[in-house]
């Protein structure tokens, strides 16, 4: 009996530390050149967004640079000519409030994908699909972003239109060849705690958005999300990258998924064959339930892969 109990217990200790080892220790957030990443016997790819295990080797080629994002909030840069093994810090209060809710630990590509397959709740695609702003957003002068099903839409002229709750128009602008706007500063300010509503209309009017409702948010959470962002950015002074990879994912935890958005499309210009940044992106619109965008999303992924 001691002996099955002492077997018993080596079991339970191996499968622990296996489930260990395999904790996402951190991510690259930024490189530039070539960089190596040895996992035991194999070779690793680097892009914004690989995944480092405990162990992994790092070195960057000449004249090439990495900088990592490790789980726990800490910031590595490794230099041409450095080395480093990746050595994971477990702190423990973090570690148990992330597993009390994996669905928002994105530092593993298995819980991504897992958000990812669940596609249930979604309506149906739309000609064309307002993204951001929807919902709430921290940002009093918001860009606006949509979508068009190019199957169906053909025209390249847009007009988007701001109304107040009372349905109000209070700005109109026609955009042309693109499916971006940011509010510019001479118009209207928006007003914390106010919901607004906007539309996309194509030049000819033979398709429309659906109206899409945002409201700013209070004051007091405007200067809450300012000043974190600040310590983000101080934290991350070095790396662009990583500070808008960092802030992404506290939006995503703080429910504001547009905001979020914002700064993965940011990401998403400079390194568009990033599987990471098309994943966070696909994402954001899953959990507005935006089922265009994010099937355009998941296609690019597979195309990446």
């Amino acid at each position: 009996m001691r002996t099955k109990f002492i077997i018993s217990m080596v079991f339970i200790l191996s499968i622990s530390f296996i489930s260990f080892a395999a904790e996402t220790a951190g991510i690259i957030s930024d490189y530039n050149g070539t960089i190596k990443i040895s996992r035991g016997t194999e070779t690793i790819n680097a892009d914004i967004g690989t995944e480092l295990f405990e162990g992994d080797k790092v070195k960057p080629g000449a004249e090439s640079s990495v900088d990592i994002l490790m789980a726990n909030g800490d910031f590595i840069n490794i230099e041409a000519g450095e080395e480093k093994t990746i050595i994971l810090v477990v702190d423990i209060t973090r570690a148990k409030k992330r597993y009390a809710d994996k669905t928002e630990d994105f530092f593993s590509s298995d819980n991504r994908k897992t958000v990812l397959a669940d596609a249930v709740s979604l309506r149906e695609g739309d000609e064309i699909a307002t993204i951001s702003p929807r919902s709430s957003t921290i940002n009093k002068r918001p860009g606006f972003y949509w979508t068009v099903d190019s199957d169906s839409v053909k025209e390249k002229s847009f007009t988007i239109i701001l109304m107040d709750s009372n349905g109000k128009e209070i700005f109109k602008q026609v955009i042309k060849n693109k499916f971006e706007f940011d509010y510019p500063d001479d118009a209207p300010e928006l007003i914390p705690g106010k919901i607004y509503t906007w539309v996309i209309i194509t030049e000819s009017e033979n398709y429309a958005s659906e109206e899409t409702y945002f409201k700013i948010m209070p004051k007091d959470k405007l200067d809450l999300h300012s000043n974190v962002y600040k310590e983000f950015r101080k934290k991350y002074i070095t790396s662009k990258n990583t500070l808008n990879i960092s802030y992404g994912n506290y939006l995503i935890k703080q429910k504001l998924y547009s905001d979020a958005f914002v700064y993965f499309n940011e990401l998403n210009k400079k390194t568009p064959k990033s599987v990471y940044i098309h994943q966070m992106l696909a994402i954001t619109h899953l959990r507005q339930k935006l089922l265009l965008p994010y099937n355009k999303e998941i296609n690019l992924i597979k195309k990446l892969k």
